[in-house]
């Protein structure tokens, strides 16, 4: 056998297949939503590991239950997936997706449809409270059964 390389061609697909737009089932393509991870408001990470506010500001290992029904309470129009994942924290489930922007006929530009949440990161902080309120109000039982789950910290 030569010192000589084989040479390998490689198809490429047709032009027309090329040209058509990804399409995505969940929406997540969707430009006028936010996205809100666990990770986000959770007091025991880091910033490098997804953190978006300060830790006086978070709550203590946030399930995506608890935030899908703060969103619910405060109002917001989203939904939430148990598929998705952040990159920097792999093995904990759960994205909530809101519907945050609208397109402002007028310049085209996207506007907050909240007035009261101008930024995202206020929506975290709101979450985050509702989730403490939420933690306050719980029953007994339900405690017990958030201070086990939060004793095996589901990562």
């Amino acid at each position: 056998m030569s010192g000589r390389r084989q040479r390998v061609v490689v198809q490429q697909p047709p032009p027309e297949m090329m040209q058509q737009p990804m399409e995505r089932v969940d929406g997540s393509m969707n430009h006028n939503r936010i996205f809100i991870y666990p990770c986000y408001i959770d007091n025991e990470m880091t910033e490098f590991q997804g953190r978006k506010l300060p830790k006086e500001q978070c709550v203590q290992n946030p399930f995506i239950e608890e935030i899908s029904r703060a969103i619910f309470e405060l109002g917001f129009e989203g939904i939430y997936s148990m598929q998705k994942r952040h990159p920097r924290n792999f093995w904990k489930f759960g994205r909530a997706a809101i519907t945050f922007y609208k397109k402002d006929e007028a310049t085209g530009n996207r506007v907050p449809i909240y007035p009261q949440y101008p930024k995202r990161k206020d929506v975290y902080r709101a979450i985050a409270k509702k989730i403490v309120e939420i933690r306050a109000n719980l029953s007994n039982k339900d405690r017990q059964m958030l201070l086990q789950r939060l004793a095996m910290k589901r990562y």
